[in-house]
């Protein structure tokens, strides 16, 4: 991000959070770092049209599975986005291949976070996360995998001598959809 961006963080936890702390508790703890807090739904019309834009640079991380429309929270977001500005958006990756193999062993069992948190309401894949952010009226610019949740299979790649790092890159950078953790874009106004 470049210095002194103007950044609005769109859901300042990730989700899980928010189930520990009331939303005036958390906010009190955000306050230290942010400069501005609103407390309220990003998918109420009423707060966004009275956020003082334009920023820099927007961020959604781990929020948009979160809401009802995800949709009307991209479009409405447009109008805060600064003409060089950037929204930056990540989405689990429900085609990650722990999701693949529990499907094969017919589970789909939701947990207090991660890929499958409880308080989901929406899933992605690649594929499905481009046409949200497309069809919202954004260009990608770029799009990143995160690596984060090394799971159980991955482990003993790592314990190998010498080329288990190397492996789970490898296998990382080849097969981003299989075995990326989250999705993540960096766009513009389309």
């Amino acid at each position: 991000m470049p210095e002194r961006s103007r950044v609005l963080d769109v859901g300042y936890t990730t989700g899980y959070l928010d189930r520990y702390f009331p939303n005036s508790e958390a906010a009190s703890v955000a306050e230290q770092f942010y400069r501005k807090v609103w407390i309220g739904s990003v998918e109420s019309e009423e707060l966004l049209a009275n956020l003082p834009g334009p920023y820099d640079v927007i961020l959604c991380a781990a929020v948009l599975e979160h809401l009802v429309r995800p949709d009307l929270v991209l479009r409405r977001l447009r109008r805060l986005i600064s003409p060089d500005g950037h929204i930056i958006i990540s989405l689990p990756n429900i085609a990650h291949w722990t999701i693949r193999w529990e499907l094969l062993r017919g589970r789909f069992d939701y947990q207090e976070y991660g890929l499958l948190d409880r308080t989901q309401l929406r899933f992605y894949t690649l594929k499905t996360a481009r046409e949200l952010i497309e069809n919202t009226g954004y260009k990608i610019e770029s799009f990143h995998f995160s690596t984060a949740g090394v799971t159980e299979l991955e482990q003993p790649i790592l314990r190998l001598p010498r080329g288990g790092y190397r492996l789970r890159c490898y296998l990382l950078h080849q097969l981003p959809e299989l075995f990326g953790y989250e999705l993540i874009f960096v766009a513009r106004k389309g």
